[in-house]
């Protein structure tokens, strides 16, 4: 609520359908890597009420193993009929706006991507990777020039190191920081492979 943060799963219907060992490996791949992120001892989800997806053995049994596996207590709490107006529905909001507004056709699902990385703002994101930085180069010049929504680019000693286009991706921040301390040594950057898992901030 505070950071408006968003993941987006998409597939293909051919692919996936909408059968409950869909949502449940989707929710388990996103909060396993919570798990690993932020170390939680409890995890509180909010469910509409739909059989399908969210009330079900399959999601319950999965969420039963991760949380023997990770030693973490998960509750799953579901809304009452008739108040089921939660942040999700602003973020399709968001999204749909921008689907109307586009001026190209969508032909597959991957198409979409795009349109969901347009409604991002990554500013967060990068302030948090500046903070990364500056925790392990100090006197390194750190800035995060904002450029079109969805990108930035971090530049040190004048010089760029790294600079992130409008995908969903985002670099790895601990050898975008390594890079960094090499370079404010007289060193030229290299490119950064690692990238890690991020959730789409909604603006």
């Amino acid at each position: 609520m505070k950071n408006k943060e968003a993941a987006c799963y998409i597939w293909h219907e051919e692919n996936g359908g909408l059968e409950s060992d869909v949502f449940a490996t989707s929710l388990s791949k996103h909060l396993m890597h919570d798990i690993d992120k932020f170390k939680p001892t409890e995890i509180i989800l909010w469910s509409v009420g739909c059989g399908c997806q969210n009330r079900c053995l399959t999601l319950a049994n999965a969420l039963l193993e991760l949380a023997i596996e990770n030693n973490v207590t998960i509750k799953q709490k579901y809304l009452e009929v008739g108040h089921m107006q939660m942040e999700v529905d602003s973020i399709h909001s968001v999204i749909e706006k921008k689907l109307r507004g586009r001026k190209r056709d969508i032909f597959v699902p991957a198409d979409y991507v795009s349109i969901i990385s347009g409604v991002c703002d990554y500013g967060g994101h990068c302030l948090a990777l500046a903070k990364t930085i500056r925790n392990s180069t100090p006197n390194a010049l750190v800035y995060c020039k904002r450029g079109r929504q969805g990108s930035f680019e971090v530049e040190v000693n004048n010089k760029i190191v790294y600079s992130k286009l409008q995908t969903m991706a985002l670099p790895d921040y601990e050898e975008v920081a390594q890079v960094v301390n090499e370079v404010s040594q007289g060193n030229e950057p290299r490119q950064i492979k690692g990238q890690q898992p991020i959730n789409c901030a909604i603006s």
